[in-house]
């Protein structure tokens, strides 16, 4: 079962970077987002459900990467959009795997199994041929990612032995 505390220990990397903050107020939890330049907030979200506050911290990583990317206030262009859209799936990914493994293993990823036996998911990036694989080892979550220059068997070559 889903709770605050699988949520807030999944992205407490992203709380400590500065990209959000999470406050227990006495309504529940609350997402708040800080643009540094203006220095003010912005995107206050309340959560009622764990769901929903770990849909508001990917929401605010989104947010982050759009002011990241796009420093100058001009329109995003898609290779700006496709890029927030690979990294926010990693982060969706991360997720997954740390609440289930077994998440991964529907039509967009694909399994390698190993010669150690570990199981890898991996996907190949439809636009721009881009590689991620995924797997477990001792309880740490492995995240790999490659461009369209690394062959797939030379990637998932690295799980073996």
């Amino acid at each position: 079962m889903l709770t605050f505390e699988m949520v807030l220990k999944c992205f407490d990397l992203l709380i400590q970077k500065e990209i959000c903050e999470v406050l227990l107020t006495r309504y529940g939890y609350v997402v708040m987002e800080w643009d540094a330049e203006e220095h003010e907030w912005y995107n206050v979200t309340h959560c009622n459900t764990p769901a929903e506050l770990r849909d508001a911290i990917i929401a605010a990583y989104e947010g982050y990467l759009s002011l990241e990317l796009i420093a100058d206030s001009r329109e995003q262009t898609a290779e700006q959009a496709h890029t927030i859209q690979k990294r926010s799936a990693a982060l969706r990914l991360l997720w997954n795997i740390i609440t289930d493994i077994g998440a991964l293993t529907n039509n967009t990823y694909q399994q390698y199994q190993s010669n150690t036996g570990r199981i890898v998911n991996y996907y190949i990036d439809k636009m721009d041929g881009s590689l991620y694989a995924v797997t477990s080892i001792n309880g740490s979550i492995l995240i790999i990612t490659a461009d369209n220059t690394i062959p797939l068997k030379n990637l998932l070559a690295i799980f073996n032995d």
